[in-house]
């Protein structure tokens, strides 16, 4: 009898750990796919990491924090979707560009941003994303990438560069410097 009390004892452990590293994680994870991918895609994505997590749970080491295991598993998922769909992140002719309200002039430059971050490269997009919107450490978005902070430095210049580009294209900077 006490054979099945184990398994089921452990079941219950995993469901519980499960459930706060969901809670805790949730909205992080909702707000860095939202930056790599769609926001329809996002909602479906999140699901999918939540899945992964699921069934990865018993690998997690313990060799970094739960919250950059989740990144990376993030980072994985958005990429897999771009590869599997073959579809690149949408462009900046499908903005609209919204004006006069204050209100909706903010929208449309979160969606001009948004935009010019979808434009980077996956590779990066992902240190881009965890660095700027998520304010991980260098350190944090090395191991949640699985790179050095070496790399990662690099691809968050040539990520600044290319997302400073985008935006002397559309008007949005002026003059050509940006403090970062």
């Amino acid at each position: 009898m006490r054979s099945h009390q184990e398994p089921v004892h452990r079941k219950v452990d995993r469901l519980e750990l499960f459930r706060s590293i969901y809670e805790a994680n949730e909205a992080r994870v909702r707000k860095t796919l939202f930056w790599l991918v769609s926001q329809d895609l996002a909602d479906d994505l999140v699901q999918e990491v939540f899945v992964r997590v699921w069934n990865h749970l018993d690998d997690f080491r313990g060799e970094s924090q739960v919250s950059t295991w989740i990144y990376r598993i993030s980072v994985n998922v958005a990429q897999d979707s771009f590869r599997k769909r073959k579809e690149l992140p949408t462009g900046v002719d499908d903005l609209e560009v919204i004006a006069p309200d204050n209100q909706e002039r903010l929208l449309s430059q979160k969606q001009l941003v948004a935009q010019g971050i979808r434009k980077l490269s996956d590779t990066l997009r992902g240190a881009f994303v965890l660095f700027y919107q998520q304010e991980l450490s260098l350190r944090e978005v090395a191991e949640a990438l699985g790179i050095s902070e070496g790399t990662v430095k690099s691809r968050l210049h040539e990520g600044r560069e290319a997302f400073k580009a985008f935006l002397l294209k559309h008007g949005t900077l002026r003059g050509g410097t940006y403090e970062w």
